[in-house]
């Protein structure tokens, strides 16, 4: 097995990983807009077209005003990464049966991010029949392994902290933490040098308890409980705004939901083979406890918030064989999964 096997045997990933992604105000990120390719293609914002066919328009939101919506949000399981087209998206899909839905997921967004995005396009957003989210096993993966800093974190936190952190520096500043970090490496971190008053610098100096108080200043810590609490009350708000239905389908993942096809078992082998240590943090994140906890708390603030709840891993359990060939790897999905999603979501 060499390393191109997974483009051998999936090939639309080689378009999936050249998209890349732009950086935005309060959103952080998102795909980058007036993305063009055969198989995925995106608007002004970086959002998904659920057809080729409309990249003529500028906007996802350019469509008939007066005809009921649906808006999806999620991941990069919900924008469709791992679909041969546009239309065999979940939104693709479902907009083929005549509902007109609005694909507003980003990849590696996180719950916060998705209600962003839909703040962030209140003006476009009319006659709303419903709203769904496809959502979860983000913001499961940066709370098992991070802290969560208030409000929110997101993927590329770090890479946007550490830009932030060493722009704000003063000249002085940077000379003053190369020289110190010389004689003790990694002590003096950006994020808390910008606070460095110059009348502190001696102290800073010459005193390890003020060294020791000061670096331990840090943001407001959030548990993973109060996150997801305060999303769903969003949900519920957006619900009475919009005077609509709202929907939480738990990600399924692979681990959770079904035994592996042989197609699943190949790619399973060549993510070992090739990444070996990223798949270790994989196995945690995808254990039955972690998968328990994450069901039993969605399911908690849901019906606390009078969202409807629903878990795809049981309904692909109930749906799939072992022979299904699904998932392109722990979480993403191909055609034949986008489309079975889009049949639970219009049976229920």
């Amino acid at each position: 097995m060499n390393k191109n096997f997974k483009y051998e045997l999936c090939p639309q990933w080689k378009t999936y990983e050249r998209i890349g992604y732009k950086w935005f105000p309060f959103i952080m990120f998102n795909q980058t807009p007036n993305f063009r390719s055969d198989i995925l293609n995106t608007d002004d914002k970086g959002f998904r077209f659920n057809s080729k066919n409309f990249i003529n328009k500028k906007s996802i939101f350019d469509h008939s005003p007066e005809k009921e919506v649906s808006i999806l949000c999620g991941g990069s399981f919900a924008f469709g990464a791992g679909a041969n087209l546009d239309e065999n998206t979940i939104s693709g899909y479902l907009s083929k049966s005549g509902v007109n839905c609005l694909n507003l997921s980003g990849s590696a967004h996180i719950g916060f991010q998705e209600l962003i995005s839909i703040f962030s396009n209140f003006n476009h957003l009319k006659n709303i029949k419903e709203i769904i989210f496809i959502s979860g096993i983000n913001d499961l993966y940066l709370s098992t392994f991070f802290d969560i800093n208030y409000p929110d974190n997101f993927y590329l936190y770090s890479e946007f902290n550490n830009s932030m952190n060493i722009n704000s520096l003063s000249y002085r500043k940077k000379i003053f933490k190369f020289l110190f970090n010389i004689f003790n490496p990694k002590i003096l971190k950006n994020k808390n040098i910008d606070n460095l008053r110059k009348e502190d610098f001696v102290e800073f100096l010459t005193s390890k308890d003020f060294r020791k108080t000061f670096e331990s200043k840090g943001p407001h810590k959030i548990t993973f409980e109060e996150k997801l609490n305060r999303n769903f009350k969003i949900y519920r708000m957006l619900g009475n705004f919009f005077d609509c239905k709202v929907y939480f389908y738990l990600q399924p993942a692979l681990n959770w939901s079904k035994e592996k096809s042989s197609e699943e078992q190949q790619l399973f082998d060549y993510s070992n083979l090739f990444f070996k240590e990223k798949l270790q943090y994989y196995n945690k994140l995808f254990s039955i406890e972690s998968y328990e906890f994450l069901k039993n708390l969605s399911n908690k603030f849901s019906n606390e918030n009078n969202v409807n709840f629903n878990d795809l891993n049981e309904l692909f359990k109930k749906n799939l064989k072992k022979d299904d060939w699904i998932f392109l790897d722990s979480v993403h999905v191909n055609d034949k999964g986008n489309k079975l999603v889009s049949e639970i979501i219009k049976a229920k």
